[in-house]
């Protein structure tokens, strides 16, 4: 089975509870497992925590999709974000936003996965 690490920055107690969940029974069906690595409730030190944790993306709870936590800048890895009212879900890609449903996370969390390193 193929680890998704990932980490939480500012991702509210509620959607990290769906992200657990709902996301990670999804990506099971497609023998992946979702990995939270870390959950970070501040921006101070991100770049560091990142680099210790060598996660394989990223997901940051309400942001404008232009104003990024800085640290964040850097990091080698696909960061997903969600819209500051929580309905889209923004990346990895520049112009990547989805409607944010259990089966849109669950997608861009697989397409993710698929295109990691298995050995990394």
């Amino acid at each position: 089975m193929r680890a998704l690490r990932t980490i939480l920055l500012n991702v509210p107690p509620l959607l990290a509870d769906l992200i657990r969940r709902a996301a990670s029974v999804r990506l099971q069906q497609s023998d992946v497992s979702l990995t939270i690595a870390l959950e970070i409730a501040d921006d101070r030190g991100i770049a560091e925590r990142l680099q210790t944790a060598a996660p394989d993306l990223v997901i940051v709870g309400q942001v404008d999709a232009e104003h990024l936590p800085p640290g964040l800048a850097p990091v080698p890895v696909p960061v997903l974000a969600l819209s500051t009212d929580m309905t889209r879900l923004l990346g990895p890609k520049p112009d990547d936003v989805a409607e944010l449903t259990p089966a849109s996370l669950a997608a861009a969390l697989l397409a993710i996965a698929q295109t990691r390193d298995p050995t990394s």
